[in-house]
């Protein structure tokens, strides 16, 4: 366990320092506004209208996946290619090494999409307000989505926190798929695009076949349209289950093709 904290302090501090970070988070900011942009020029929108436009929208459903593959998702590959996956596991054993890339991955991911979101959010609040009286006269046809008995209650603030967190999460699960991709090539770009691929896959073979996903359409941002989830503590569990499963079968992926190599 020791050896264990000491490698992931080691990640964590990569991940959270290195430039993949800083362009994971401004990667997340830039497609919020560009998904958003023809919306600002008409007055009367709020951060929350604006905040639920762009997690709605395909462009972000397809361009989120790849974001989140840009804090860490590479470093199975890049350890590989330096020699310093050979170094590493000398000092910690091979359950560690791999536990440790992966909480690292996972918590970066979900870091960097939420300071991309809270930075959307930040430039967001200084044109609009958090909620427009317009808004406050129509709530309810926020109240039905994800997390709305707290629009019900009139606690946007956590509302809006809520939201960001569940994205993150979701990035995390992504950029596992991302790792777990770049176990099966040498080539850097499979890592940042598998989890596009996939997301943007999954979306037009269910949208032929007529079937509606309305967890997050299998980007899994959003469980709008769940009554069960309106509740903040069961919306949170129906994430945080599919973000596990996502997640298992990526880790799942990642030892198997491990342990082939050796």
């Amino acid at each position: 366990m020791k050896a264990f904290l000491h490698s992931l302090r080691c990640d964590l501090s990569r991940a959270l320092s290195g430039i993949g970070f800083f362009a994971a988070m401004l990667a997340v900011a830039v497609i919020q506004l560009q998904a958003v942009l023809e919306e600002l020029l008409t007055p009367g929108g709020d951060v929350i209208y604006y905040l639920d436009l762009t997690l709605g929208t395909g462009y972000m459903q397809i361009l989120m996946p790849a974001a989140s593959t840009l804090c860490f998702s590479r470093v199975l590959q890049r350890d590989r290619e330096t020699g310093y996956m050979i170094y590493e596991k000398y000092r910690v054993t091979r359950g560690a090494y791999y536990s440790s890339k992966i909480t690292a991955c996972f918590v970066g991911a979900w870091v960097s999409v939420v300071a991309g979101m809270l930075l959307f959010i930040g430039i967001l609040a200084l044109k609009v307000p958090m909620v427009s009286e317009a808004a406050l006269v129509n709530m309810d046809a926020y109240e039905t989505g994800l997390f709305g008995r707290l629009l019900a209650g009139q606690k946007y603030l956590p509302y809006v926190l809520c939201m960001v967190c569940v994205r993150g999460l979701i990035a995390g699960a992504w950029s596992l798929v991302g790792m777990a991709a770049s176990t099966v090539s040498k080539e850097r770009a499979v890592a940042y695009a598998a989890p596009f691929l996939i997301s943007y896959g999954i979306q037009i073979l269910c949208g032929a076949a007529g079937i509606t996903l309305t967890p997050g359409r299998l980007d899994l941002g959003r469980i709008a349209g769940h009554t069960s989830m309106q509740n903040p503590l069961e919306g949170f569990l129906g994430v945080i289950a599919v973000v596990a499963c996502l997640s298992a079968c990526a880790i799942l992926f990642i030892r198997t093709m491990e342990i082939r190599r050796g």
